[in-house]
């Protein structure tokens, strides 16, 4: 049996003649019957793509039960196919064998075709020009960072699979704006070309979800109604799930988890819910469930919200928080130091936050202005728990105003309440520590919190991060639940110089054993949870470059924009440390001294840098085209006079990991051998006349180096 079934696809013999002896010719047959199994039942070859199949046509064709459409022609399946793998060919250019004629024509085989068929994935990001009549996206990242873009025709359009239904042909264009439905911000692309032609794509299948954070959801026989929480913004309509019309329902219960087979019931209040329906009709519709959460302290934040780390982990906000952001950046806005809930889709982004007000509330009071009039607003300059320099907010007319155990609610008691408990007075320049609720720049209410550790000097002790004063101890912490927060009132003679105020922390502040006048505020313990600090002579909050500062490696320098300002970009890698690429950081600053570094700087340049609220405050070069400064570098190992080619960091730098740097061309290398020479730059060594050329290393499997340019 299994010697017959080989010999179905053996090409048969055919005699075409004799030779001079008499004795018979044969050759191969080619074309229809050609092999052994076609010449026994008659069956025909052929090639098309395959159009649809039972009830499912890309070209809207009723195909008929048990029945393939390829190119225009209708055939009855047969032999062995199955319907699964048949429906899996849609779209595909195939060669196929056939029997019989007119409408009983029957496909007894079918296989791809190779070379004609080609197919590529696009995610959201890749995106990036869309139009009737083609498609430009990025083929990776590398291609997006030089602006390199592919581009894909759809010739005179596309037939269309959108959410697992294909697109009536006529609607394609109409009804079904491909500009719209292909921009996919939830989801994936997918361009196939059945004609060999990768640049041209004859079927678009579109996976596109609706993002949803479900309030309210009930159920009533069998249809599950869903609505969103943010519908003023989304604009988004009630939802009606149809058991019957819905083909899965999976879910989802951690970031990054896979998802696992679930039921509508399983839809609950806060639920982050994404949807893909087919355009036209609900049947085949798919839902997946996230339960996922996420709370912590946001750790890191870029002013674009491009780089989000929330405790060790890092986020990307969902198409659908960055829309609630563009219609109302105020409220749906968080900060450096906020501890948030994250409520997260099926791909782990950020759709929605709650701010925990209890974890970091504090704010400190500046200033305040009384305004003239009997309607004049009230308003205070206030340094909040982003650590941004102060702003201005209005108090609301009716601000609830706690002190103590009393209640106010108006924006006089308010104003008088803080001038009651300024700890400086400077005109309207104040220091009151608060804490405080405020809805975009309108401050709804505010606490006026009392010192339990009264102001006064305190030694600090950096063993066990404490503060003692005739006998008095507390501590601070500088992490964990009761982390502390830490405020710092400027010299007397900045008090009305706003930007002056700082929110710090206890490394930047506090040098082991030295005297500082503090204030504690809500003591956890011993721990304070809020210190406010008044500065003395020679005392800075500003966090400095000191010798211990790490040395960072400048990996690439851009310009862009942010919040519409011209900023410079800038990807540095940690020298000492794992080599792993640090977050690219954007330089706003106002200090033009800072700016002017920046500007200066290109990949391979070495600098040690500090930030505060994740802006970076002063940059020191260490090591810029290829010149060196030796106070920061150490030994000279090779020089010309002018140019330090080669540096160590020598052991005498104990608080600085040792490094050395070389810079030249390469002149031979053998990574596996770890052989390497160095040509110092001949245009700007003089002291080549000196023989001094270059060096040849050998690097051991644990030295890390890194090469750039």
């Amino acid at each position: 049996a299994h010697l017959i079934y080989n010999m179905l696809d053996c090409p048969v013999l055919t005699q075409t003649g004799v030779d001079a002896s008499g004795n018979p010719i044969y050759s191969t047959a080619t074309g229809d019957g050609s092999s052994f199994g076609d010449s026994k039942d008659n069956a025909k070859s052929a090639e098309g793509v395959v159009m649809g199949v039972t009830d499912y046509s890309l070209d809207a064709t009723a195909v008929g039960r048990n029945r393939i459409q390829i190119d225009n022609q209708i055939y009855v399946l047969g032999g062995k196919l199955d319907m699964e793998t048949v429906k899996s060919y849609i779209g595909y250019r195939v060669s196929y064998s056939y029997t019989g004629s007119g409408g009983k024509q029957e496909v007894t085989k079918i296989t791809r075709l190779n070379g004609y068929n080609s197919s590529v994935t696009l995610e959201p990001w890749q995106i990036d020009n869309i139009t009737t009549s083609y498609i430009e996206y990025y083929a990776d990242e590398n291609a997006e960072f030089k602006n390199v873009l592919t581009k894909v025709t759809f010739g005179n359009k596309p037939y269309v699979i959108y959410n697992g239904v294909p697109v009536k042909p006529a609607d394609v264009g109409a009804g079904f704006d491909v500009t719209n439905y292909f921009n996919v911000e939830t989801g994936k692309l997918t361009l196939f070309s059945n004609d060999g032609n990768e640049k041209s794509a004859e079927l678009v299948i579109v996976e596109s979800y609706e993002t949803y954070f479900v309030n309210s959801p009930s159920t009533t026989n069998g249809v599950t109604t869903i609505y969103d929480k943010n519908q003023t913004h989304t604009l988004l309509d009630a939802l009606n799930l149809d058991e019957d019309d819905v083909i899965s329902v999976t879910k989802v219960s951690s970031k990054g988890g896979s998802q696992t087979a679930s039921s509508l019931s399983a839809i609950a209040n806060k639920s982050v819910v994404s949807v893909a329906k087919p355009y036209g009709t609900t049947e085949g519709t798919k839902v997946i469930i996230s339960s996922a959460t996420a709370t912590g302290d946001v750790n890191e934040l870029s002013s674009d919200y491009e780089t989000i780390v929330i405790g060790t982990s890092q986020y990307e906000l969902s198409p659908y928080y960055e829309l609630l952001r563009e219609k109302d950046g105020a409220t749906y806005s968080f900060n450096n130091g906020d501890n948030l809930k994250l409520y997260l889709d099926y791909l782990g982004r950020i759709v929605f936050t709650e701010k925990n007000e209890s974890s970091d509330p504090y704010g400190l009071v500046v200033a305040y202005e009384e305004g003239s009039g009997v309607n004049s607003t009230k308003s205070v300059m206030l340094l909040g728990a982003d650590g941004k320099s102060p702003e201005a907010y209005v108090l609301d007319a009716q601000v609830r105003v706690k002190v103590g155990t009393t209640t106010y609610d108006s924006d006089d008691d308010a104003i008088n309440a803080l001038k009651s408990a300024a700890t400086i007075s400077a005109g309207t320049s104040i220091a009151v520590p608060v804490r405080y609720v405020n809805r975009g720049d309108v401050i709804k209410s505010i606490e006026i919190l009392t010192a339990e550790k009264a102001k006064g000097s305190y030694k600090y002790s950096k063993s066990g991060n404490s503060f003692t004063a005739s006998g008095a101890t507390f501590n601070v912490a500088g992490s964990g639940a009761n982390k502390t927060t830490i405020f710092a009132v400027p010299l007397p003679q900045n008090y009305n110089s706003y930007n002056e105020y700082k929110k710090a922390t206890i490394g930047t502040l506090f040098s082991d054993k030295g005297d500082y006048e503090v204030a504690a505020y809500d003591l956890s313990g011993t721990t304070a949870r809020l210190l406010v600090c008044y500065l003395k002579a020679n005392q800075s909050a500003s966090a400095e470059i000191v010798s211990a500062t790490p040395v960072y490696m400048v990996e690439d320098v851009r310009d862009t924009t942010n919040n519409s300002q011209n900023v410079r970009r800038i990807t540095y890698r940690q020298i000492n440390a794992d080599y792993n690429s640090e977050s690219a950081s954007d330089f706003t600053s106002d200090e033009t001294s800072v700016m002017t570094k920046a500007d200066s700087l290109k990949n391979g340049d070495l600098i040690k840098f500090v930030k505060e609220n994740n802006e970076i405050t002063d940059i020191k070069t260490v090591f810029i085209g290829g010149d060196t400064l030796t106070s920061e570098t150490g030994k000279v190992v090779a020089s010309d006079g002018v140019t330090n080619y080669h540096i160590s960091r020598d052991g005498n730098y104990t608080n600085d990991k040792y490094y050395q740097v070389i810079y030249g061309t390469v002149n031979t290398i053998d990574t596996e051998a770890g052989n390497m020479s160095i040509l110092y730059d001949p245009e700007a060594n003089s002291a080549l006349d000196n023989g001094v050329t270059g060096e040849s290393f050998t690097l051991s499997g644990s030295v890390k180096y890194y090469k750039y340019d």
